[in-house]
């Protein structure tokens, strides 16, 4: 949906979720209970439309003391570490909450 809206769908529960910018009515979105508003936060709407299964390219991770890093360039980021973990939604959510 451009730059306004990004889905996608929950490997686990099926489930398919909505990310939302603030140019994009959620109200008018018929699974709104699916959605998350970013608001005006760009930041937290580019890190959860970005999130991908097929590379680790410009995804938040976050290290077992719980420091977060922005992966620019690594296509897989055992290239750096084992020990870093790709952020998930929800903790990408509560990361850049407003």
């Amino acid at each position: 949906m451009g730059k306004y809206l990004a889905t996608f769908r929950i490997k686990a529960t099926k489930e398919w979720r909505y990310v939302a910018s603030p140019e994009w009515d959620l109200q008018n979105n018929p699974d709104i209970g699916c959605s998350i508003d970013c608001g005006t936060n760009e930041e937290k709407f580019l890190a959860i439309a970005g999130l991908r299964n097929d590379t680790d390219k410009y995804q938040w991770f976050i290290s077992p003391e719980g420091c977060w890093c922005y992966n620019k360039g690594y296509d897989d980021i055992s290239e750096v570490s084992l020990k870093w973990r790709k952020a998930t939604i929800e903790e990408v959510v509560e990361h850049f909450k407003d």
